[in-house]
């Protein structure tokens, strides 16, 4: 199962992936931009709450490396569409890739760094 995650691409797109994708996988509220990334060998069924539009970054593209520059580029602005549509998954970890911490919150984000407030 696959689900909160960002497939983002900023450049052209041929295709999902190199073979087609499993029958057996799921997708739940995931972020695909642009639309075309599954087009090509992406996803036929099992799947809901997904969504086809700009994720909302802050400020997407390489910043420099480490988590701090991750965080200032790839954090969701507050008008992302990403932010309270994710799947509540109750074996999820306490924390964030940016190390916010997400446990006890009653909604979940899509992406690796969730926003920083638990009151958005």
């Amino acid at each position: 199962m696959f689900s909160n995650n960002i497939f983002y691409c900023a450049g052209a797109v041929n295709q999902f992936c190199s073979t087609a994708v499993n029958p057996s996988s799921s997708f739940y509220n995931n972020c695909f931009y642009p639309q075309a990334v599954v087009s090509i060998n992406g996803f036929k069924e099992n799947a809901s709450g997904n969504i086809y539009t700009n994720p909302g970054f802050v400020n997407a593209g390489f910043h420099g490396n480490g988590i701090a520059n991750a965080q200032r580029a790839y954090a969701l602005s507050s008008a992302s569409p990403c932010r309270q549509a994710g799947k509540m998954i109750v074996s999820n970890d306490k924390y964030d890739f940016a190390g916010n911490n997400i446990a006890n919150r009653n909604y979940a984000a899509m992406g690796a760094i969730w926003p920083a407030s638990g009151k958005d």
